[in-house]
């Protein structure tokens, strides 16, 4: 094997231990990602049915 094969199998192995790592942080702030919007709906939704006196509304909010 050739010192330009060998250079260039290593940056082979590289790119995709690259791109292992990308697919794994992208996975990471999509999960972050979606919990924290998931968070901030049920606090919505407790806010509203908290704070609500007429329930038919948080009923209708919550629906939406």
């Amino acid at each position: 094997m050739s010192v330009a094969e060998r250079g260039h199998e290593l940056l082979i192995k590289e790119y995709e231990a690259t791109q292992d790592m990308i697919k794994h942080y992208d996975d990471l702030i999509m999960r972050f990602w979606t919990m924290t919007q998931a968070g901030v709906l049920i606090f919505i939704g407790l806010a509203f049915g908290l704070l609500s006196k007429e329930k038919v509304m948080f009923v209708y909010l919550s629906l939406l």
